[in-house]
């Protein structure tokens, strides 16, 4: 960027001796078609060797003659031609783009802008336009499916919920392998956030949602170790670069005003059945009778389950003796239409020294749960400033505040969709209890009602509780570019980002009076800041051309936090202050600082235009390695090399082959710690007395954290090797961009759990092996082309095998998340895959024994195991058998969390003025375990559960008997459960006789008279109950295929526009998240409604249910 700089200040300067040759001055701006700046494109003079390139900002200036043609022409774009005049002396061009995915410029390594044809590894570059499109809070949520090697799940929290980004795999035992997000060179908290183990926690998100998507001119994506080693310790798993837009030199003032309205709606909820409601009829039609109004009831007894009778809209009396409809109820009445408003205000403008951009915006979020809210107002400036030619100032202030009330639960039981599959029948009166949760009499909750469903809590928390975040968040950045020479620049740039939250949790009492109740309040503070200097050569000699980049760099991380809380209950009901506490209220601190220092050198060569190589090598000197003694590792190295080698301009091609590229790059990276873990468990301190019987007191030591501290941690290296293949045909109408990688992670920092008696909890190691290798493939087309009709279209293919090489001698497992409690594992295995799920509650597989019980071949081997037990009313019958209770099996092998691969498609269409936008993404392989699903199985909600209630749904003949063996009842709602007794299993017939069934399938026992089919409610129930289900009953293939987004957009002719004394109006309407073409889990539960964004997690605890989203977008120049 530099060298292009000075060539135009030499060329200004030759402008002053030209003049004299009647020669004129002309600047201008190229611009592309979306209204954004075209940086470095070739200007020439046609038929002459004089060129200049545009700026960053897509200026330009040079020094013509009347009668002179310039052309035009930037890599991924047509060449365009402009005849020069006379009067000629501001221009603006625009360019056409071509079928080519990524424009020639792209973001990469130290924020440096470069041409994407050089680079010897993969940049992926979204526009601003994309993102701003979506309309989504989360400016990284508009990257589904847009990047090949990027994987996004969203929250289900609601607007505020962080997002999981995974690039090329995670590379990390830890939670955490979200990328490095850099916005405009300061670097953004992306922490994951999101529920426990059991699911019940609320999402307020993390700094990606305080971004301006309106702000945004580009979100540059760097994939690979190569691509990301410029930016040190902390971009192990990629970076994210966002850059925002900056003013224009061409000397107007421009005011853009975009609003944007949206709404949410819930349009599907999984596959419930709406055939029978609470109770357990025995697929018989009939309800018990209220002794006391002689009316038809829903039996309390069994009202929890949905196998009662048939919903044909009767009026029943419910448990607590309100009169309803025996109908289905419809969860969409528990949840209300969210909505989207946002306004933005950009003025811009400036001339050749000075820019500026200032914007605003307002966003207000109404969720789809009840108190669900989220304001954001942001104002953001951009300024540039040349002081002479010598010193160029770059400026960026960006304040939001925000604030997020009550978002939804992301699983268990406070959490509606789970909620309303759990223990709850379908005939569950929604409107009726959600209004009737309090006590009239007594105040407080309505606890007698609550005897029935359980529910009254739930209604209670979401219409009387309140939780609420506000934030406060200041991005700043001050550059300074030092022209020292025209081969020399100097640059300086600071960075900063200071947040502040304060967190309100305020919980009314819901004993009598509403007395109890609950009052906590945390503020939170987390400053980073980032000092950067460097040096910056260019030599260019006959063909060849060099830059080199000397730099350091300082960075610092602060946090900390207070939190005070009521003890006891609240004295003065709904009082919510400190002061009100029952007890002494309650507080603790917290505080974190952290560290690194860097130097790199950074040395570009390229030759002939051909060819390119580039080599870095970076060292960090990390505190959170340094022991408090000031020993550690705490300095490392780590190189990276990559090569361009345009062979199209080498060869003499075929004509059809446009443009040809083959890369290669190799690369470390390091990554360090979480600070002060080093230093846990290092030192010895007085924990307490212990009185014996004698009365005396034993003084207790322990260690200060319950990690026993490791004195030779080391930084975890990332290795990799990246192999890409780019080639465009057709003067770019089809093209490919593919990528093989391989990168291998090792001395993962790993906390192992040890014995209690050595008074920690773990002790921390360095070893494992995590390894990913993939291929990317992006394929462009443009496949019709006309004066008034385009139709471009892009598919990215990316597939992933993410494996553990090792771990440490004699560890042959890591636990990396739970689900359902502790109950189903997502873990780390040497030579399995990263995530592969585990439990000890799957069906046990029969093994025959001989007298020694040693194993020996039976045609039964590997079946289904049952034994013998009662249904809930005394009959015989049976369950199946979990590998935790037979045999030792234990834990097994039930799937894996990653998937084969996942795709995206993009088409774009455009007649005229008219766009049409249609995105779709998908994902093949992998497993997700859905604890939805399983419990609702066992309450019989889901239309999967229907088989054998009735002779209708395939019921067998069901008997039930007296003690002396008479018939007492004949029912249809008979299922055989299909597997094999275990060993000793003993069965009594209904004359009393014993039976040995040992090794014999069920339904050979009922072939024999000795038993009856299991009634549908026990063999729904034993499968997906809480207490004895098989975990795999909520496992599925998580496959599916999403229609991402829908738009179409107008662009009023500028003849028309100017009637309206408009500079420029755009309309666009826009749908999002419009439904699942393919969807593989049972029930058709949310396939992307895992309960947090950790690497691990492959569990869903609820969730939300689909929601779409349409709205409209109106933009307008002025």
């Amino acid at each position: 960027m530099q060298t292009k700089v000075c060539l135009l200040l030499m060329l200004c300067m030759a402008g002053l001796h030209l003049r004299v040759l009647a020669q004129q001055q002309v600047s201008g701006v190229v611009i592309g078609e979306n209204n954004n700046p075209v940086p470095y494109a070739s200007v020439r003079i046609s038929g002459t060797n004089r060129v200049t390139t545009t700026d960053e900002n897509g200026n330009f200036i040079l020094n013509v003659k009347s009668g002179d043609t310039l052309l035009v022409t930037s890599l991924g774009y047509k060449q365009q031609k402009f005849p020069v005049q006379d009067n000629t002396r501001n221009i603006r061009i625009v360019l056409s783009s071509t079928a080519r995915g990524l424009n020639e410029v792209v973001v990469t390594g130290l924020g440096v802008k470069r041409e994407e044809k050089k680079l010897g590894y993969a940049v992926s570059q979204v526009s601003g336009e994309d993102v701003q499109r979506a309309n989504v809070v989360d400016p990284t949520t508009a990257l589904q499916g847009k990047v090949a090697g990027v994987f996004i799940n969203t929250g289900t929290g609601g607007p505020t919920s962080s997002n999981r980004i995974i690039i090329r795999g995670n590379t990390s035992l830890d939670p955490n392998n979200q990328p490095l997000i850099v916005v405009d060179g300061v670097i953004v908290d992306d922490q994951p956030t999101g529920a426990g183990q059991w699911g019940s926690s609320q999402d307020f998100g993390n700094q990606l949602k305080d971004i301006n998507p309106d702000d945004i001119a580009s979100i540059s994506v760097l994939k690979g170790a190569a691509a990301s080693a410029q930016w040190g310790s902390r971009a192990t798993h990629g970076v994210i670069l966002i850059t925002t837009k900056k003013g224009r030199s061409d000397k107007k003032i421009g005011v853009t005003v975009t609003h944007t309205e949206q709404w949410s709606q819930v349009f599907k909820f999984p596959d419930y059945q709406n055939e029978y409601g609470a109770g357990w009829t025995f697929g018989l039609d009939s309800f018990v009778t209220d002794p006391n109004t002689n009316r038809p009831q829903i039996d309390p007894s069994w009202g929890y389950w949905s196998f009662g009778p048939r919903m044909n809209g009767q009026t029943v009396e419910d448990m607590d003796g309100h009169i309803q409809k025996f109908s289905p109820n419809n969860p969409k009445d528990a949840y209300q239409t969210g909505r989207f408003v946002n306004t933005n205000i950009a003025i811009d403008g400036g001339n050749e020294q000075t820019t500026f951009r200032l914007s605003f915006s307002n966003q207000h979020n109404l969720g789809i749960a009840y108190g669900n809210t989220f304001t954001r107002n942001n104002i953001n400036l951009n300024a540039t400033q040349k002081l002479g030619k010598i010193v160029d100032i770059n400026a960026n202030v960006n304040f939001t505040r925000s604030d997020a009330m009550n978002p939804a639960r992301d699983g268990g039981n406070d959490n509606l969709l789970f909620m309303m599959s759990y223990a709850v029948p379908r005939t569950y009166d929604i409107n009726y209890y959600k209004t009737h949760f309090i006590d009239s009499v007594n105040g407080g909750r309505n606890k007698v009602d609550d005897n029935y469903y359980g529910l009254t809590g739930y209604w209670f928390n979401l219409y009387k509780n309140n939780a609420e975040q506000k934030e406060d968040n200041l991005r700043s950045s001050l550059e300074m570019t030092v022209h020292a020479t025209p081969w020399l620049d100097f640059h300086l740039n600071g960075y900063a980002n200071n947040f502040y939250t304060t967190y309100t949790n305020k919980q009314l009492g819901q004993d009598a009076n509403f007395s109890g109740g609950y009052y906590e309040i945390n503020k939170g503070t987390h400053d980073n800041y980032r000092l950067v200097g460097q040096a910056e050569l260019h030599r260019a000699f006959r063909n060849w051309d060099a830059d080199l980049i000397l730099g350091t760099e300082t960075y610092s991380d602060k946090l900390q936090s207070v939190d005070a809380r009521t003890d006891g209950g609240l004295i003065i009901p709904g009082k919510f202050t400190l002061s009100n506490s029952v007890n002494r209220s309650l507080s603790s601190e917290s505080y974190s600082n952290y560290k690194l220092n860097s130097a790199y050198a950074f040395l570009t060569i390229g030759w002939n235009s051909q060819l390119y190589l580039d080599l870095t090598a970076r060292n960090d000197w990390s505190s959170a390695l340094t022991y408090p003694d000031g020993h550690g590792n705490n300095s490392y190295l780590y190189p990276s090399a990559s090569a361009s080698w345009i062979f199209s301009q080498t060869f003499h091609l075929p004509g059809y082959i446009t443009f040809a590229k083959f890369r290669a790059s190799y690369a470390q990276v390091g990554r360090d710690i979480s600070p002060y873990f080093s230093s846990s468990g290092l030192t010895y301190h007085f924990s307490q007395n212990y009185q014996t019987y004698q009365g005396n007191n034993i003084p207790i030591y322990e260690f200060n954290g319950n990690n026993l501290g490791n004195l030779n941690i080391k930084p975890e290296i990332m290795s990799a090797v990246e192999l890409g293949l780019n080639m465009q045909f057709l003067q770019n109408r089809i093209g490919f961009d593919v990528s093989y990688y391989k990168d291998n992670t090792k001395n993962q920092v790993l906390s192992l759990q040890v014995a209690q008696e050595t008074g920690v909890a773990n002790r921390t190691i360095n070893a494992g092996n995590i390894q990913n290798a993939g291929v990317e493939l992006l394929i462009t087309a443009k496949p019709v082309e006309s004066r008034n009709f385009t139709w471009s279209l892009s598919v990215n293919y990316t597939h992933n095998e993410n494996k553990i090489i090792s771990l440490a001698p004699g560890v042959n497992l890591y636990v990396l998340e739970y689900g359902q409690g502790v109950d189903v594992e997502s873990v780390a295995i040497p030579g399995q895959e990263y995530g592969t799920i585990y439990t000890k509650y799957d069906y046990a597989k029969y093994q025959a024994l001989d007298d020694k019980g040693n194993p020996v071949a039976d045609p039964n081997n590997g079946k289904k195991v049952l034994y013998p037990t009662t249904d809930y009313l005394g009959n015989p019958a049976a369950r199946f058998r979990r590998t935790n209770d037979y045999q030792g099996q234990g834990y097994v092998k039930i799937g894996s969390s990653q998937p084969k691969f996942y795709y995206g498609f993009m088409n774009d269409f455009q007649y005229k003025n008219f766009t049409l936008h249609i995105a779709l993404d998908g994902r093949v392989g992998g497993n997700i375990v859905s604890a939805t699903y399983d419990y609702g199985y066992a309450f019989g909600n889901w239309k999967t559960t229907l088989f054998g209630r009735d002779k209708a749904h395939g019921g067998l003949e069901r008997k039930t008997f007296d003690q002396a063996g008479n018939v007492t009842g004949v029912y249809y709602d008979g299922i055989i459960p299909d597997g094999v007794f275990q060993q000793g299993s003993k069965v009594t017939d209904p004359l009393g006789v014993q039976h040995d069934v040992t090794g014999m399938s069920y339904q050979e026992v009922v072939d024999k008279g000795w038993i009856q089919p299991v009634s549908a409610l026990y063999y729904y129930y034993s499968l997906g109950s809480w207490a004895a289900g098989i975990r795999t009953t909520g496992l599925a293939k998580n496959d599916w295929l999403a229609l991402r987004e829908i738009s179409i957009g107008y662009q009023l002719p500028s003849y028309l526009a100017n009637k309206l004394k408009l500079n420029s109006l755009r309309l666009m309407l826009v749908g999002r998240n419009l439904g699942y073409l393919i969807n593989k889990l049972p029930a058709h539960i949310n396939p992307e409604g895992l309960y947090n964004s950790n690497a691990g997690n492959a569990f869903e605890y609820g969730g939300l249910p689909f929601v779409r989203n349409f709205g409209f977008t109106i933009q307008a120049g002025l």
